[in-house]
């Protein structure tokens, strides 16, 4: 990935620091049809900082800040899913 907001937020990954905030939110179940693709960890986040009925948008929205890459395709990668989870952590609640 080569957009410079996916390695700033990748870089500035901590594992100890994801860990504390994603386990700050407790486990969820969602809908049958919903991507099961997606880490607990960060499932559980999302609905904690936006909500159940806005995540498969979210995911599947084009964001500015990382040149139009859509959430859900950062999941592709390590660096990527390390680029998600900063971006979760710092998304206002």
């Amino acid at each position: 990935m080569k957009c410079p907001a996916i390695n700033s937020l990748s870089n500035s990954y901590n594992e100890e620091y994801w860990n504390k905030f994603a386990s700050s939110f407790p486990s969820v179940e969602i809908k049958e049809n919903f991507n099961s693709n997606i880490p607990n960890d960060i499932l559980n986040a999302l609905v904690g900082v936006l909500g159940e009925s806005v995540i498969e948008q979210w995911l599947n929205t084009e964001l500015k800040l990382l040149d139009n890459k859509k959430a859900i395709d950062l999941m592709q990668s390590e660096k990527g899913l390390k680029a998600l989870k900063m971006l979760i952590i710092s998304l206002p609640n």
